[in-house]
């Protein structure tokens, strides 16, 4: 069954997402990207290695400004924040959350590198994440490398017309990534928040990283920085709107199988990677005779 184009457009029940100030900014005039920030003075360095001790990491964040050095504080959490594990969780619930939409689930699903080389497609995605934050979210090195993923969509789209045109969507890509350390905490009921000078990093580099992205032709080649939350508090209310749209009551029984079908192949290929293979085997075997 063919799907049309208007059918990836979702009507905003709950209201326009944060970051959109109003209906007219969301529609016709969208707020750019912000350029990037003129440095204030050369980045503090890492402190050599025999110093790396105790709580040294919230102790040199603490001296970085968020505002022009977010990407030194981004590239600090990742390099020596959490672990590959950790970093695979984020990986496998953004993207089942992203197959929820329409144009998500048919998008990902016509790409099927999750189902046919799930674990290339895991690690390619996490190298392509690190050039980014390696290089900086304004470098030319991290617009080439999203220009590649640019025409790996444009591949899809020419089959799939439609499924890269709601820069909301792609936004929610970054946002998770952004967010998940604070869901974590909060599911866990951890003492502690998310460092204050982290929370306001995340929406300076995630805005500029969105801004290389672009939708599709027929969409006017948009950039997904557009209307993109401005500060923490923008950014997890992002969050929670994306969570409560109401996909599917807007979807096709076909789409929502190709979610289906993606959101699992990405947990089994987290399994796969990081359970004794008799636990996911006994997993999938139970599953199967259940379902």
């Amino acid at each position: 069954m063919s799907v049309k184009r208007e059918q990836y457009k979702l009507e905003l029940t709950n209201g326009l997402p944060p970051g959109c100030d109003s209906w007219e900014q969301y529609e016709s005039n969208p707020r750019q990207p912000r350029p990037t920030p003129t440095p204030k003075r050369p980045v503090p360095q890492w402190p050599p290695r025999e110093q790396r001790k105790g709580k040294w990491i919230q102790k040199y964040i603490d001296q970085l400004d968020p505002e022009t050095e977010y990407d030194q504080i981004i590239r600090t959490i990742a390099f020596f924040g959490p672990s590959a594990f950790a970093a695979a969780v984020s990986y496998t619930a953004i993207f089942a959350v992203l197959t929820q939409a329409p144009s998500g689930a048919a998008a990902i699903h016509f790409g099927g590198k999750v189902m046919r080389r799930g674990h290339q497609r895991f690690y390619e995605t996490e190298l392509y994440q690190l050039e980014w934050v390696y290089h900086g979210s304004g470098s030319p090195e991290t617009a080439q490398s999203i220009g590649k993923i640019n025409r790996l969509h444009a591949a899809i789209w020419k089959h799939v017309p439609g499924s890269y045109s709601a820069p909301f969507e792609g936004q929610m890509a970054l946002v998770g990534a952004a967010y998940f350390e604070a869901l974590v905490r909060k599911i866990v009921g951890a003492r502690n928040d998310v460092n204050p000078k982290v929370k306001a990093a995340w929406p300076e580099w995630c805005e500029r990283v969105a801004g290389h992205f672009v939708t599709e032709p027929s969409d006017g080649s948009r950039s997904y920085g557009i209307n993109f939350p401005r500060n923490w508090d923008e950014l997890e209310a992002f969050f929670y709107w994306f969570d409560g749209i109401a996909f599917e009551e807007q979807s096709t029984p076909e789409l929502l199988q190709k979610g289906h079908e993606t959101a699992e192949a990405f947990i089994d290929q987290f399994c796969e990677l990081w359970f004794p293979k008799y636990v996911f085997t006994s997993v999938c075997s139970r599953e199967k005779a259940v379902g």
